[in-house]
């Protein structure tokens, strides 16, 4: 069985996104250059999966396909991580806000009165 024998509108495997995923990171260095192209495929793959989760709508063996051939990142893809993006930072604390603890205070064992 070959590519072109799987029907267009047939939805597309996990191991298909993950590639073009993949395949996104790898040919777009700009997009979160801070990161690791790993973890760029993997918020690319989450994103893809919360498109599918909104809309409905699996994504298609022919979208992949075409994905495959000119790796660009989808606009509804990329409006899903800016999203994502913009709630989790206004549930997240900045790294000045974050409590320190002394670490004299903190316990090395764990007690059972602790974990109640």
């Amino acid at each position: 069985m070959s590519l072109k024998d799987i029907p267009d509108d047939k939805p597309a495997t996990f191991r298909q996104k993950q590639a073009v995923a993949f395949k996104i990171a790898n040919s777009d260095y700009n997009l979160l250059p801070d990161l690791n192209r790993f973890v760029v495929a993997k918020r690319i793959q989450g994103a893809m999966y919360g498109v599918e989760q909104k809309t409905g709508v699996p994504i298609t063996h022919k979208e992949i396909q075409e994905l495959f051939d000119n790796p660009k990142l989808p606009k509804k893809v990329k409006q899903q991580m800016d999203d994502y993006f913009k709630v989790k930072s206004r549930f997240s604390k900045s790294l000045s806000e974050k409590e320190e603890k002394d670490p004299k205070q903190v316990t090395k064992g764990t007690k059972l009165e602790d974990l109640f």
